[in-house]
């Protein structure tokens, strides 16, 4: 494909159109430098479409697509699929979950869970090494975190599982982080207070995508208020003033989530 030839810059980001009945995921393609937009092919075991809320992340210029749901059944799913864009598989992950969370660093993506088919908020993380295709069991968190996002922080010496709620707290969101360090492979609860959307640009409180393209830029997609429609923006400069930039109606549904690859 045009956008996966050597030394291009993409970002991979799933989003869904609107036919009649369920939702369609497929993963949509963005050069930056081009402004250039694709699809890319589906996968096999999903012809219709990948599964609904599954997690994008990128490692060593191959992109990892991870958990969600069942496109007919709407029941969570572990498969991984790994594009080297050379048809290459993943290891499926060792547990089923939603709405679970990812970071990659070093050749791994790691995750940290959501919920089970009960819906009981989930301790668990593992650790998925992308070359090797094995997971790694990490340390309990110290609560269970549904609906938590993660982020790899502190120039990359951890991964915080940030806020999220547990069983008994649906949508009381925590104000805590659990952290899991690369060097030691510890993991510890940070008492640090959590970001707010309240200092996002009210165009894109709600419903937010972020991926960091490097060199200041940002490309962030949201929408004014829950289930409102979502705009696409470019983010750049100290001021991080945003600028909507134009996508092709085909590529201008919902953005679950999305990450930035180097091939």
């Amino acid at each position: 494909m045009a956008l996966t030839t050597q030394n291009s810059n993409s970002i991979i980001v799933p989003c869904a159109y609107k036919p009649v009945g369920p939702p369609h995921y497929a993963i949509t393609v963005f050069d930056p430098e081009t402004a250039a937009w694709d699809l890319l092919d589906p996968v096999l075991d999903y012809p219709d479409g990948l599964p609904l809320f599954c997690h994008l992340a990128s490692c060593d210029g191959e992109l990892v697509a991870l958990g969600g749901w069942d496109p007919a059944t709407y029941e969570p799913v572990a498969d991984v699929f790994a594009y080297d864009f050379a048809a290459q598989g993943g290891v499926a992950m060792p547990r089923r979950a939603s709405f679970f969370t990812v970071g990659t660093h070093d050749g791994r993506v790691y995750m940290a869970r959501g919920h089970n088919e009960g819906k009981n908020a989930l301790r668990l993380a593992w650790a998925y090494n992308v070359g090797r295709g094995e997971w790694a069991e990490l340390p309990l968190m110290s609560h269970g975190r549904d609906k938590c996002e993660g982020v790899v922080a502190a120039e990359g010496r951890s991964f915080w599982v940030v806020s999220g709620y547990g069983t008994e707290d649906q949508g009381l969101f925590k104000g805590s982080a659990d952290v899991y360090d690369f060097g030691t492979g510890g993991m510890a609860e940070s008492g640090e207070g959590v970001a707010a959307k309240a200092g996002l640009d009210p165009v894109v409180r709600a419903e937010t995508c972020r991926v960091e393209l490097g060199g200041g830029r940002t490309l962030v997609a949201g929408a004014e208020y829950e289930g409102g429609w979502q705009g696409f923006y470019m983010e750049e400069g100290q001021n991080k003033k945003l600028e909507r930039i134009n996508v092709p109606d085909k590529f201008s549904e919902f953005a679950w989530t999305g990450c930035h690859i180097e091939i």
